[in-house]
């Protein structure tokens, strides 16, 4: 009786066996160093006037693994002295392994300093792509500087995409 009782359990078993494995792939670590530099108009359509174009380079080898395009369209103080947040939408172009573009929506808060570099933290919520990005989702964490002088940004970058 117990074994007919047990084998009624095996399909829900290898299920939440397969949802597990699964879970636990966590999809692709993304890592490393970033820069960019400003876009301005036309190019640029901000209706805060501000977006930049850069590359991210991994962690481990260096190499550029994608460019990045960002938008940024709402700033507002954020109530803590002198930080702003702000909202915007980022594309990112694959460069390395599977091609295909990335969309994501973003959201953070900077510091500025009118007499060195203004510090920066922005979440990158990846919500779809094209080709084997399509379904993709996660999100990246980017902490750098910006100078507000140059428009320029460098800073490093950690998440996971999962596809």
């Amino acid at each position: 009786m117990q074994i007919r009782n047990s084998r009624r359990g095996w399909p829900v078993l290898v299920v939440l066996a397969a949802v597990l494995i699964g879970a636990g792939s966590g999809g692709e670590p993304w890592e490393g160093t970033f820069e960019a530099e400003p876009v301005h108009p036309p190019e640029c359509t901000s209706p805060v006037g501000i977006c930049t174009r850069g590359v991210l380079h991994d962690a481990d080898t260096g190499k550029a693994v994608a460019i990045y395009e960002f938008t940024m369209l709402t700033m507002r103080p954020s109530g803590k002295g002198a930080e702003v947040d702000f909202t915007g939408e980022s594309v990112l172009t694959k460069l390395t392994g599977a091609p295909g573009f990335l969309f994501a929506e973003d959201e953070g808060s900077f510091t500025p300093n009118a007499t060195g570099p203004s510090p920066f933290v922005t979440r990158v919520h990846i919500v779809g792509g094209t080709g084997s990005y399509q379904d993709a989702t996660g999100s990246l964490t980017a902490t750098g500087e910006l100078d507000t002088t140059s428009g320029e940004t460098s800073g490093t970058y950690t998440g996971t995409i999962r596809r």
